[in-house]
């Protein structure tokens, strides 16, 4: 009893918790303002890509005028983000801090809702909001139901997923892939928008490249740019053995390098304090107060490995290169849905042959691959984007409506999925049901659920599907009191109904 008091008092005391139940009186109250637009990357954690791309036009062009543009962004990133924003001309764009009072008011009440990730699972869509979700990249690894290890905790994304106005997919392959692994078909309304990725028009903007290669006195240099993808995982950390082999190989490629080559790195922020760029005389990190793509586009040669960005690099048409000296190990515990091996790009597993790859022309064909993956990227990718979901013009870009089979779609409960004879009963029941007339989902607590996943899995085969539930139920402080008070018993059924 102690404890459930004490946890339920110190909610209610920080205000991050206070805001949040104060959010759902603003959802109940608020009115919708039309003009009004909030972008949100990676949880507040990031102005780039999608989001930044959007957020430079939306902020520059004549037809946005009239509109109030947010961006969310996590305390700790404020000023860093006014920074770029300062950087690249872009005026009227309001910052607001992630998960205060502030933030939610806009959450609520902004007309246009975009996020290239997820809104936290707090996030009510209210009727009359449009939201767009946009993801962040076309996935090499896999998603949703095919994670191995983790298949259980997609309640999030998929909740996105369901709750979105629009989903834009840069190629077919990415559409299929989401639809397929978080269970979109039959139970999503929402609608398909495929088009370019807005963070891939600069790649299309040579005076732009010429431009900032002149600044930085880069134009007579070979310039390579090196993206790795995070070596470990968000339970474990990194992956030491990894960090330490490609630390070796940058010292020593630092000391094969040419004064008329220079090696820009872009580590993931987790593996940023394993590196002393004053130790390297050739190999440097990419500018912190320019955009990520934005520099990316003067890059003569992209070096990857297990990244998604080599999707995006890939409408320049230069050349790239996987650095996979890790590939057995790497791709022990994670699934791809394709095969390295398919894909068009040379594979090095040391820096020898890394460095010779670098030096020589490409001579591979890419055609297939830009016309599989690439089929929409264009200049003009933010414009068309903006104007035909915000202004609703028509700007050429195909939209589809979600898979849908038309059959009654039939939700079942499953409690915790623990190895008990409800689960065995369940699992029984869903191998008998006749599935040609309904689509039967599976829902749970993914919590409770995460230590149970191979039941599961167990579960949703033969045609069966899934719903995670990622959190408790999203109350007021007042109902929060009231939810306290009846499990201590001190409140009635009747009360507390």
């Amino acid at each position: 009893m102690g404890t459930t008091i004490r946890k339920t008092l110190n909610r209610i005391s920080n205000p991050y918790w206070r805001a949040k139940y104060k959010y759902i009186k603003y959802v109940d109250k608020m009115p919708i303002d039309d003009k009004m637009i909030l972008l949100e990357s990676q949880h507040g954690k990031e102005f780039n890509g999608n989001i930044f791309s959007m957020a430079k036009y939306l902020c520059s062009a004549e037809e946005y005028k009239e509109y109030k543009v947010y961006l969310s962004a996590a305390k700790s990133r404020v000023n860093s983000f006014k920074k770029k924003a300062e950087e690249y001309g872009i005026k009227n764009l309001n910052f607001v801090i992630l998960s205060t009072k502030e933030y939610f008011k806009v959450l609520a009440s902004a007309k246009y809702l975009v996020n290239d990730n997820t809104f936290l699972p707090f996030f009510i869509k209210r009727e009359g909001q449009i939201y767009l979700n946009t993801w962040h990249g076309t996935p090499l690894k896999c998603l949703g139901r095919k994670i191995k290890n983790d298949a259980v905790n997609i309640g999030n994304p998929q909740r996105n997923f369901v709750s979105a106005d629009w989903l834009l997919y840069p190629n077919d392959y990415t559409k299929e892939h989401i639809i397929e692994d978080y269970m979109l078909a039959n139970m999503s309304n929402s609608k398909i928008i495929m088009g370019g990725y807005p963070r891939n028009d600069i790649f299309f903007n040579e005076k732009r490249r010429t431009e900032l290669r002149q600044s930085l006195g880069l134009e007579n240099k070979k310039v390579y740019a090196y993206m790795p993808t995070f070596r470990g995982t968000a339970r474990e950390g990194t992956s030491e053995q990894s960090e330490d082999y490609m630390l070796k190989s940058l010292y020593a490629l630092d000391k094969e390098l040419n004064d008329n080559e220079v090696l820009y790195l872009n580590l993931h922020p987790v593996s940023q304090s394993t590196v002393n760029f004053g130790d390297f005389k050739n190999i440097k990190p990419f500018p912190s107060n320019l955009d990520t793509y934005d520099f990316l586009n003067i890059a003569d040669c992209l070096v990857s490995d297990y990244s998604s960005v080599f999707f995006d690099f890939a409408c320049t048409k230069k050349k790239i290169i996987l650095f996979t000296f890790d590939k057995e190990e790497y791709l022990r515990d994670r699934g791809l849905y394709i095969s390295l091996d398919e894909l068009p790009y040379p594979q090095v597993s040391d820096y020898k042959a890394l460095l010779d790859e670098m030096r020589a022309e490409k001579n591979y064909d890419d055609e297939e691959f830009l016309q599989k993956f690439c089929p929409y990227d264009n200049i003009n990718s933010s414009k068309q984007l903006c104007d035909q979901i915000i202004l609703g013009k028509d700007c050429g870009l195909k939209t589809e409506s979600m898979p849908n089979n038309g059959k009654e779609n039939v939700l079942i409960f499953a409690g915790n999925l623990a190895p008990n004879g409800v689960t065995a009963s369940l699992r029984n029941l869903l191998t008998l049901l006749d599935k040609s007339e309904r689509n039967y989902y599976i829902n749970f607590r993914q919590t409770a659920a995460d230590q149970y996943s191979d039941n599961m899995l167990s579960l949703t085969q033969n045609g069966v599907s899934y719903y995670a539930t990622k959190n408790e139920f999203n109350l007021t402080v007042g109902n929060l009191a009231c939810k306290l008070l009846f499990r201590l018993k001190l409140m009635n059924v009747k009360t507390y109904m």
